[in-house]
């Protein structure tokens, strides 16, 4: 499945990845399962400096046809309103299995390979899993409120808190 072309042979290593990152699932108190995808789209494939474009968020659904023949993912949706420098890592918490009450939350370390740490913070993003046809980012750090931190750093959601482990932690919630 193709989620975040142009697909090619060539030029896919490096800064010109598409996607690196391990996919997230959820299933929802109906039964129905989808797997996440974070990736890069990049508008100029074989370019020095990768443009990147969106998507970079896709929603498949897990379809079991029946019980002879094997599960297979259909795609679903986009997320048009996030571009990530990097595939970003992400996780969803939620109440239970609602899925209305789901948030995707995803962490682009918002640089390229090889570029400095100094250079750009990563940027934390909470996203509505459930209606990703159109824009659905329902919070997104501002630039620089996270620091630096390591590539693959993922969000960890604990007691309704999620923490973002960069130089050092930090906690968001709601207010009591």
């Amino acid at each position: 499945m193709n989620l975040f072309g142009p697909y090619q042979e060539d030029c896919h290593q490096g800064n010109l990845a598409r996607g690196r990152t391990t996919p997230i699932y959820f299933q929802d108190s109906n039964g129905t399962a989808y797997v996440f995808f974070t990736g890069s789209t990049k508008l100029a494939p074989c370019s020095i400096e990768p443009q990147q474009g969106g998507p970079s968020v896709a929603r498949t659904r897990v379809v079991t046809p029946g019980p002879d023949e094997h599960a297979y993912l259909a795609f679903d949706a986009y997320d048009d309103g996030i571009t990530f420098r990097n595939p970003a890592i992400g996780v969803i918490s939620s109440n239970g299995n609602d899925f209305s009450t789901a948030v995707l939350w995803l962490l682009d370390s918002n640089r390229l390979r090889g570029e400095t740490l100094d250079v750009s913070q990563p940027i934390l993003y909470a996203v509505d899993p459930s209606g990703m046809k159109t824009v659905s980012v329902v919070y997104r750090t501002e630039d620089g409120t996270l620091r630096a931190g390591g590539k693959y750093n993922t969000p960890r959601v604990v007691n309704g808190k999620v923490y973002v482990g960069t130089d050092r932690i930090v906690a968001y919630g709601l207010r009591p």
